[in-house]
């Protein structure tokens, strides 16, 4: 566009003197260049109306996308490190205890042919919980707890084995984006 000022102004200021004879000429480019800057100007605005439009249809979708995870009702108070986990006193192990079975989790979760899951029992009051929540912090401070659920006894939806699944589901989608993806395409199938 720059350029098609530039030659409007020179053929502008070649309209005196010596120059009358190329006036035809020279007024038949600046109607030229104004056209092409009409043009010019006319593909910026379609541009910027498709951008907008393509805007709205990405937040729309975000907004949508939002609302399906919203649906699944995930259970906040029952992540590791929740308000609820400093109401019922949960903390995690006191340093250089429970060394053995911390390190036994640490090497389970960075070793890709262990099984997928690794169960831990035992009697009430035994410490899983709080083997469970020291593992937990362990993983945050890598960045790499997708998600966590820690039941309880003292609050209904945190003893609700039904809120589990789309609790997990729901905190998987926030940290792992091909996750989302896929989650959200299921959960789009089911509209």
């Amino acid at each position: 566009m720059q350029e098609q000022v530039a030659a409007i102004r020179s053929k502008q200021d070649h309209r005196t003197g010596r120059y009358l004879e190329n006036a035809e000429q020279d007024e038949e480019e600046i109607l030229q260049a104004y056209r092409h800057i009409a043009d010019i100007l006319e593909d910026i605005k379609v541009r910027d109306r498709y951008t907008f439009i393509g805007g709205i249809t990405n937040a729309r979708h975000r907004l949508k996308q939002k609302s399906h995870l919203a649906g699944l009702s995930a259970v906040d108070s029952a992540m590791y490190n929740s308000l609820l986990s400093h109401d019922v006193n949960r903390r995690a192990c006191t340093p250089n205890t429970r060394s053995s079975i911390l390190l036994e989790l640490n090497q389970w979760s960075v070793d890709r042919t262990k099984p997928n899951v690794f169960w831990m029992n035992g009697m009430a009051g035994t410490g899983k919980t709080t083997i469970a929540y020291t593992f937990a912090q362990s993983l945050k401070t890598r960045g790499t707890l997708g998600a966590s659920f820690f039941c309880t006894r003292t609050s209904d939806e945190c003893r609700d084995v039904g809120r589990i699944i789309p609790t997990i589901a729901h905190q998987l989608a926030l940290y792992s984006p091909s996750f989302r993806s896929a989650l959200l395409q299921v959960l789009e199938q089911d509209d």
